[in-house]
């Protein structure tokens, strides 16, 4: 479970991440 959690998290902060260059 704390690997999918981990996996997820990542994949949250990548498209947080892209979005916000996106942005910029």
């Amino acid at each position: 479970m704390k690997v999918v959690s981990c996996v997820l998290g990542r994949r949250e902060l990548l498209s947080i991440v892209g979005l916000y260059g996106r942005i910029n």
